[in-house]
């Protein structure tokens, strides 16, 4: 009989612990859905937090410290805590003048232009950040600004700051990736004309018909009287400061200009050959033939008349 009974309580007391063992188990599992549960929120609160900064550097700062609030409480390494990490440590590295791993070698001055264009967008629309990488790149990588957000492509001091580095040179395609309100601005692009004449083709309409923008962008380059309005071309004013700067650029005149003796005499003024540009009347000008000839121009291009009237001076 007490066999029966020790037999008995044996196999309660199995009963009792599987039983015990299955609630357990019961309750690991709900735990760990629950686990689940509240970790997918937590990403899906990363998630659309990352959303909402992506568009705004200053609210990035914001986004990693939620990011660091909640990363205990997500199993193993996130993606996005990944990506915000590197973010900040890139930032960390631009503005202690670091550069990026990788690029080169730990000499950012000379990779800040090519670091810029590789940034994620959340970077190239940081001020700090774009601010830093124009102090510090050389001259031949002034042009680095068209890489940066379009909000900073539009900020006027920036933009300054980086045409009197030397951005705006020929071919730099510096002035097309500004937006319209700093082609329309008349400081900006009277600094751009000056650094390359042709620069006037990016202008506001408005500007390729201001006088002052496009006689900066003549004297600069005499050839770019082309690139401006007809009205702009015919100016007189316009015309002389062309082919003052650059001689070449009388075959791009209206046919009356080569009738003006004050443009004619300009653009004699580097090259006395340029008199073959000039109407029959010019040409049978003595001061125009003087001009011409004092600068290497030729005898047989001025008129009959003032050929013998030369050869009775000389």
């Amino acid at each position: 009989m007490p066999k029966d009974i020790a037999k008995e309580e044996k196999k309660e007391e199995t009963k009792e612990g599987k039983e015990a063992a299955e609630a357990k188990a019961e309750k690991a599992a709900v735990s760990a859905q629950q686990e689940d549960e509240d970790e997918g929120v937590l990403r899906g609160e990363l998630l659309e937090e990352r959303e909402k900064t992506l568009g705004d550097a200053e609210k990035m700062a914001e986004f990693v410290n939620i990011v660091k609030k909640v990363k205990e409480k997500l199993k193993g390494v996130d993606v996005l805590q990944v990506e915000a990490g590197k973010i900040d440590q890139i930032r960390e590295k631009f503005l202690a003048g670091l550069g990026i791993e990788g690029l080169k070698s730990q000499d950012s001055e000379r990779t800040y232009a090519g670091d810029l264009r590789i940034l994620p967008a959340v970077l190239k629309d940081d001020e700090a950040v774009v601010r830093r990488c124009l102090e510090k790149a050389y001259k031949s990588e002034a042009n680095l600004l068209k890489y940066a957000s379009e909000r900073l492509r539009g900020n006027k001091e920036l933009v300054l700051k980086a045409i009197d580095k030397g951005a705006g040179g020929m071919d730099s395609h510096f002035t097309e990736s500004l937006p319209e309100s700093m082609r329309a601005d008349k400081e900006v692009m009277l600094r751009l004309v000056a650094r390359d004449g042709f620069n006037i083709m990016d202008a506001s309409e408005e500007l390729k018909r201001d006088k002052d923008v496009c006689l900066e962008a003549v004297r600069r380059n005499g050839r770019s009287i082309m690139s401006l309005p007809e009205e702009m071309r015919n100016d007189r004013d316009i015309m002389i400061g062309a082919v003052t700067s650059d001689y070449s650029g009388i075959e791009l005149l209206p046919e009356n200009a080569k009738d003006d003796k004050e443009i004619i005499m300009a653009a004699m003024s580097k090259n006395g050959k340029l008199l073959s540009y000039a109407s029959d009347r010019l040409r049978d000008d003595i001061d125009v033939a003087l001009v011409a000839i004092k600068n290497r121009g030729r005898v047989r291009d001025v008129s009959d008349r003032i050929k013998k009237e030369l050869k009775d001076l000389f």
